[in-house]
């Protein structure tokens, strides 16, 4: 029977506290971030807020794209979860209004309508990224990552757009 050796063999082992407090640290970074989620149902934003358990995020809500660009300026929120058909202002003119205003937000289309003319309209609004309301878990995962992966960007360090 040959005996292989395994490839971590060798390499220092973090203690239990050094795991447990790195983990710690990264779930702080994330609890930081503010999101702000505009739909005109509120149905659909306890279901996103619901999703996004465990993040600890802070949330900001507006039921109308005409609440949006005030909401952002007194906020700053790291994050904006944008509906596109909301009565008054919709989700492409508010996306613009706040790019408009502050070129570094990330704004997430979050919609349930399909369609390459609605995905080019929002990417010329100046989304961040266009996400269908069957697959909500995607939102989560991509603001989970980019929280881990750029934790400067969140609004306890970030400096935001003025």
């Amino acid at each position: 029977m040959v005996s292989r050796t395994p490839k971590y063999e060798g390499l220092p082992i973090p203690s239990s506290r050094l795991v447990e407090q790195t983990w710690r640290e990264q779930a702080e970074q994330i609890k930081r971030v503010k999101i702000m989620l505009v739909d005109d149902s509120a149905k659909v934003r306890e279901m996103i807020k619901s999703l996004m358990v465990g993040l600890g995020a802070e949330f900001v809500e507006c039921d109308n794209g005409g609440e949006a660009l005030a909401a952002y300026r007194d906020r700053r929120p790291d994050w904006v979860l944008m509906d596109l058909m909301m009565p008054d202002v919709d989700g492409l003119t508010a996306t613009r209004q706040i790019i408009g205003a502050f070129p570094g937000a990330r704004v997430l289309v979050v919609t349930q309508f399909e369609g390459e003319h609605l995905r080019a309209a929002a990417r010329d609004a100046g989304a961040w990224a266009y996400l269908l309301k069957d697959n909500l878990l995607e939102a989560r995962q991509l603001i989970e990552a980019e929280a881990r992966r750029y934790p400067e960007a969140c609004s306890h360090t970030k400096s935001r757009d003025t």
